[in-house]
């Protein structure tokens, strides 16, 4: 299986976008055998309006294989509903969902109109931490594929 960390520490390119190219004109690379964290770099690198700071966070970790709850944790970011949908157009949401906390790895909490942080019908709080803390212990073994 090709491991896109050994790729970016000793590639001449170097570059998450140069890997993208290579995915997408020679099917070379399975993204479904991918970690969370491999593909959310691809996606990120994609973007016609790329945020560089998050991307440049994202790729260090990628390259260096590991995250601690920390640094995932404060890799949260809140996107609009219609912004998330445009970028995700697959994803179901909650009706009541108005906003979504997107984290590295491309997971994501939904915030619902009565304040509540919703993951599934079973793994909800009304508070960000525990669900967080949900979030993580399911998805953290997903990360590096």
């Amino acid at each position: 299986m090709f491991d896109m960390r050994t790729y970016l520490s000793v590639s001449k390119f170097g570059s998450i976008k140069y890997l993208y190219y290579l995915c997408t004109n020679f099917n070379q690379i399975n993204i479904k055998e991918m970690g969370l964290i491999n593909q959310h770099a691809l996606k990120e690198s994609a973007k016609q309006k790329k945020d560089n700071h998050y991307l440049n966070k994202l790729n260090i970790i990628n390259i260096r294989g590991t995250i601690t709850f920390d640094e995932w944790k404060e890799s949260g970011r809140f996107i609009g509903r219609d912004t998330f949908t445009d970028e995700n157009p697959k994803e179901n949401l909650h009706v009541d969902c108005t906003d979504i906390v997107e984290y590295y790895g491309c997971v994501h909490i939904q915030v619902l109109k009565g304040g509540e942080f919703y993951i599934e019908p079973t793994k909800s709080s009304k508070s960000l931490d525990e669900v967080e803390e949900m979030l993580w212990n399911n998805e953290y073994e997903k990360f590096w594929g």
